[in-house]
C-alpha cells in the first residue's frame, strides 16, 4: 500500500514501483505511455499544488506530464485527505464532480 502523510498544510505520497506499474496497466483506465508506471514515485503537495516530485528517489531525471501526475495523485489520495485540508482542492477537489463528494472525502 502506498504511504501517505497528511501534514497540517501539506501532503506527501510515496508509491512503489509495483503500485505504479499496476496503476498504469489498470483495466479500462490504462496509461500505455506512462512515465510513472514501473517507477517509484514521491510527490509533495501544498495548497498551491505539487512542490516536489521524484521518480526512483531522483535517480531518473524525467519530467512527469502534469496530467499524469494529477491523475496518479488523485487516484492514490482520494478518500485519504480530509475535505477541509488546505491541499484538498488542488489534489482532489478540482478533478471531481459534486455528486462524488460524499464518497471521497473524510472529515477530520
Amino acid at each position: 500500500m502506498c504511504r501517505v502523510i497528511v501534514g497540517q498544510s501539506s501532503v506527501s505520497l510515496w508509491v512503489s514501483r509495483r503500485e505504479t506499474r499496476a496503476w498504469a496497466r489498470k483495466e479500462g483506465e490504462a496509461w500505455p505511455c506512462s512515465v510513472t508506471g514501473g517507477n517509484s514515485l514521491h510527490v509533495e503537495c501544498d495548497s498551491n499544488g505539487s512542490t516536489e516530485n521524484r521518480l526512483n528517489s531522483g535517480k531518473k531525471k524525467r519530467d512527469i506530464p502534469t496530467h499524469e501526475l494529477n491523475a496518479i495523485a488523485f487516484d492514490f489520495l482520494k478518500g485519504r485527505v480530509p475535505i477541509d485540508h488546505p491541499c484538498w482542492y488542488v489534489i482532489i477537489g478540482q478533478f471531481i464532480q459534486p455528486a462524488m463528494l460524499s464518497r471521497l472525502t473524510p472529515r477530520r
